[in-house]
């Protein structure tokens, strides 16, 4: 019917602007995770020299930042490492981010443009003494 109404409107001479609601945005896709993947065991065999994987998903078109975080908890309250990156993979280099053994928590997002994506979940095992 609306159509209708825009096609006779245009015959007749009468201009229509479809009504834009500029509130309405869509975030872009999820970024896939690559590694290390869910369930993987890192150690320094895997990821030299102490187990701490080089995070990496995939790329998302049109994102231009990420957020990853990492945690020892799955709920992600006070995450140990979260940072924002406009690349596909982060490898931490601080001593902060220096995970110890154990089961650890990982995801990560679009943050720009917003708004925000959701997270990619996934878990892994870190393992220095192997």
């Amino acid at each position: 019917m609306r159509i209708l109404s825009i096609m006779i409107g245009a015959i007749m001479g009468e201009s229509f602007i479809a009504p834009f609601n500029a509130t309405t945005a869509f975030a872009l896709d999820v970024p896939q995770p690559i590694y290390p993947e869910n369930y993987a065991d890192t150690t320094p065999y895997t990821d030299p020299p102490l187990g701490i994987p080089l995070f990496q998903w995939s790329v998302v078109a049109g994102a231009t930042k990420y957020r990853l975080q990492a945690d020892n908890v799955s709920d992600f309250t006070t995450p140990i490492m979260n940072i924002t990156t406009q690349n596909s993979s982060y490898a931490p280099a601080s001593t902060s981010h220096l995970f110890s053994d154990g089961i650890w928590y990982w995801r990560v997002r679009v943050e720009n443009p917003t708004p925000v994506g959701e997270w990619s979940d996934m878990q892994f095992t870190k393992t220095w003494a192997v």
